[in-house]
């Protein structure tokens, strides 16, 4: 691997939390009290609510939207019967376009099939140009997706 990708490749760390594709009788519970990430965080719930709590303020968001946390961001979230979803935590190095404050985001089949791709990938960082690729248009479909009033 060239010396240059290799740097790219440290710089532009991704790390998938969840991934829940609806195939298991089980649904996802879970509450996280107040927490901070050194990532962007980007939530997506398919099927089921999502509870959020930040210092902008606090919102039930619906299935087929994603929320956008910013780097360092205090907040909290508890997932109730969520059976589809996905969670990505994006290196500093990806935020840097995108919005400082969290967002709801309305999310079309480009925008799904790419959170599911990612959070698939289950490991730390992008290894790979076509990776690399894969992340660019993540980043911007955040950048494009419609954002919708926080609750």
């Amino acid at each position: 691997m060239p010396r240059s990708l290799r740097k790219v490749v440290r710089e532009h760390e991704t790390l998938a939390g969840f991934g829940v594709d609806g195939t298991s009788p089980e649904s996802v519970r879970r509450l996280n009290r107040w927490h901070r990430h050194a990532q962007g965080q980007l939530i997506y719930i398919g099927a089921r609510h999502f509870h959020i709590r930040t210092d902008f303020g606090a919102w039930l968001f619906p299935p087929q939207r994603a929320v956008w946390i910013p780097p360092d961001l205090m907040h909290w979230g508890e997932l109730k019967g969520v059976k589809t979803g996905a969670n990505i935590l994006l290196a500093p190095t990806y935020c840097q376009t995108l919005p400082d404050r969290p967002q709801v985001l309305s999310v079309g089949r480009l925008f799904e099939a790419l959170i599911h791709r990612v959070a698939g990938w289950r490991k730390d960082v992008v290894t790979s140009p076509e990776e690399e690729h894969v992340m660019a248009v993540l980043i911007d479909e955040v950048r494009a997706a419609r954002h919708e009033p926080l609750h």
